[in-house]
């Protein structure tokens, strides 16, 4: 394999082929990494039509009288934390979105504090609640916990879990995935570089919608002509 070739492919798609380290590194730094979002307050079916503040009485009012669900509570929770028609309170937020995510298993509870904890680099709680959701059979949890372990192995036991769980959450559907380990045997990141395999890959995920999979092996496909012009 030419490895000028995929030098020069990882910068024109930005993709510095020093990010793995860096971001061994600094993790926060990372894209890949989640951020949390801000929630939708029309979300909770007991509370609806109302501005942010009704809201949020709504909801405290609801859960007082005992007759609520996970998604109240998450979105309660959400609120405080975000500081959506009041003061923001992070501590009181969490403690809330807890609440629905142990007693309720609401999914979108457990990846919050998935993406949170690892947002504030607190690797352990991000692997316990991503493994916690991927257990409900959550997809977009299984990409994130393996980011984690590609971008902050401890060993390389570690990075063979990551890919172990992107080729899990690829066949079973996740073109994100795909992607992600077209990434790493076009680059040789880790493992033995495989461009041929890289391509099938990213087309198959082309060929399914996914955008920068398309993006990718158009670029892979152009830098080949190109080598293979200049070999005649």
């Amino acid at each position: 394999m030419n490895r000028v070739i995929l030098a020069v492919l990882v910068v024109i798609l930005g993709l510095n082929i020093f990010m793995v380290v860096e971001q061994q590194k600094k993790s926060a730094e990372s894209s890949l990494m989640p951020e949390v979002e801000v929630v939708e307050v029309i979300d909770s079916s007991h509370c609806v039509d109302l501005n942010e503040e009704e809201t949020l009485r709504c909801l405290e009012n609801v859960i007082a009288q005992g007759d609520y669900t996970g998604n109240d509570l998450f979105i309660l929770g959400q609120l405080y934390f975000h500081g959506i028609g009041q003061s923001a309170d992070k501590a009181k937020g969490i403690q809330e979105i807890e609440k629905s995510a142990i007693n309720f298993n609401e999914l979108g509870a457990i990846e919050f504090l998935g993406d949170y904890a690892a947002e504030e680099g607190d690797r352990i709680s991000a692997q316990y609640w991503y493994a916690r959701a991927i257990a409900n059979g959550y997809l977009p949890a299984q990409l994130k916990l393996a980011n984690i372990y590609r971008y902050q192995p401890q060993s390389e036991r570690e990075f063979e879990v990551a890919l172990n769980l992107y080729q899990d959450a690829a066949n079973r559907g996740s073109l994100d995935a795909l992607y992600e380990l077209a990434l790493v045997y076009a680059t040789g990141t880790g493992v033995e570089a495989d461009l041929e395999g890289s391509q099938l890959a990213l087309k198959k995920g082309c060929d399914e919608g996914h955008q920068k999979s398309c993006d990718l092996f158009g670029q892979i496909e152009n830098l080949l002509n190109e080598e293979k012009t200049e070999e005649e």
